[in-house]
């Protein structure tokens, strides 16, 4: 059973569409390539142990863990009821993925708000991606004419000297 649902979750990450003909460096599709790519001889264990079998397990141990850690050994420390204790076991599993659901719902929910926030300020203020702020640019023209009146005052005061030299030489 193991083999075959690692063979169908493998061609469940296999065929999902990439974007721009390559995978994420760190997504599933790019670590499935670098073991295809090894081949079953030169099958790198520790990669496929730490980047693809522990990080299922750790998340399996976790949702089976948890709950059963907090009805078995932490609520009896409540002294609640018998009757409590046996409906906390058989819902805590239900309540205990139902909250994680909402938790990542709420993280998905709060990363669409950010995201929307920031799509709007860049439609709002953004031209591009050059900030379009007319008063630093107009204080920067001003600037800039100036630079370009002190190089000419520069230039001018050069060439009065020149001049003068020139009519000295005479």
């Amino acid at each position: 059973m193991g083999v075959l649902a690692l063979k169908l979750w493998h061609l469940l990450v296999m065929v999902a569409p990439r974007r721009d003909g390559a995978a994420p460096p760190d997504s599933w599709q790019a670590h499935f390539d670098a073991l295809q790519a090894g081949g079953l001889r030169n099958l790198d264990f520790n990669r496929a142990l730490t980047k693809i079998v522990l990080p299922v397990l750790l998340n399996l141990a976790t949702s089976l863990a948890v709950p059963y850690v907090v009805t078995r050994a932490v609520l009896p420390l409540l002294h609640l009821p018998a009757s409590v204790l046996g409906y906390v076991n058989l819902y805590s599993y239900q309540v205990y993925h139902g909250a994680y659901l909402a938790w990542l719902g709420g993280r998905r929910l709060h990363a669409l708000a950010v995201q929307l926030h920031n799509a709007i300020r860049d439609d709002r203020y953004l031209v591009g991606r050059q900030l379009n702020n007319f008063e630093l640019q107009q204080q920067q023209q001003q600037e800039q004419e100036h630079r370009d009146h002190q190089q000419q005052q520069q230039r001018e005061q050069e060439q009065e000297a020149q001049q003068l030299l020139e009519q000295e030489e005479i």
